[in-house]
């Protein structure tokens, strides 16, 4: 017996009446082959085919946003050992692309644009489906909040709230002075506005903002304390009444010192 394809590498065995022997040659490439056997003038020769290297294909996604807008990555994988086709359809423009991915290799393809919904990347190989399907999830808002605090010149506290949407969809705030009385303050993607309260006594004041049901009060809003404090140039003088107390008054003009928050 022969090694598989050649002429000149021989083995000679010895099979008793009636009993049978297994030879085995690996390492055989994909394609036809052939081992010469000869028994006497007998010629037993063996054709045979071999086809192991199978592609193994395989799809996975990856989704992501970006400006507002849905992106998918698709990796087209072959874990096979010799090279398969994957046909893509692009789901913008609904073109098929031909993709030709390597014995133990894989390679993506990009979408982008894709407003909030759902989507599927239709792969095929051959009759077997591979799809993929996703999701876009991306426009949200990003709402944020500031405030800044001053003394009016009544010695009282006045607060400068700032409603800003950094996301890309509208957000509702809904802001509760110490009033109670409830506004509902719509602010669209990328835009801001101020509300302004005023008339707050020394001491700790809250204004309670919520958009979308999440507590939104600044960090350094009214929750801090707000002291207007009064430098008064001033004489006095002093006259006696009827009971013999001395009282003071003051004269002059007050200037009103910026706050300062504790």
């Amino acid at each position: 017996m022969y090694n598989p394809d050649q002429l000149s590498t021989f083995s000679t065995y010895s099979v008793a009446a009636g009993q049978t022997k297994q030879v085995t040659f690996s390492g055989l490439a994909d394609g036809s082959h052939s081992v010469k056997i000869t028994s006497g003038a007998t010629d037993l020769s063996q054709t045979f085919a071999v086809d192991c290297d199978s592609p193994i294909p395989a799809t996975s996604k990856t989704v992501t946003c970006a400006n507002g807008d849905g992106q998918v990555v698709v990796t087209l994988s072959n874990t096979g050992g010799e090279a398969v086709v994957f046909d893509v359809t692009n789901p913008k423009t609904n073109t098929v692309e031909h993709v030709t991915v390597n014995a133990d290799s894989s390679t993506t393809r990009t979408f982008s644009g894709f407003a909030d919904g759902d989507y599927t990347v239709i792969i095929k190989v051959g009759a077997a489906d591979y799809s993929q399907s996703f999701t876009v999830d991306c426009d949200h808002p990003l709402p944020k909040v500031s405030s800044s605090v001053v003394c009016d010149s009544n010695h009282d506290g006045a607060v400068t709230i700032t409603l800003a949407n950094e996301g890309t969809e509208a957000v509702i705030f809904h802001v509760n002075p110490t009033t109670n009385a409830v506004e509902n303050v719509t602010v669209a993607a990328g835009g801001s506005t101020t509300r302004t309260f005023g008339g707050f006594t020394d001491g700790s004041h809250a204004v309670t903002i919520t958009a979308d049901g999440q507590d939104c009060r600044p960090p350094r809003s009214l929750s801090t304390k707000a002291t207007c404090s009064v430098s008064i140039s001033w004489w006095t003088c002093c006259r006696r009444d009827d009971d013999r107390r001395r009282d003071g008054q003051a004269v002059g003009v007050g200037a009103v010192t910026r706050s300062s928050l504790r």
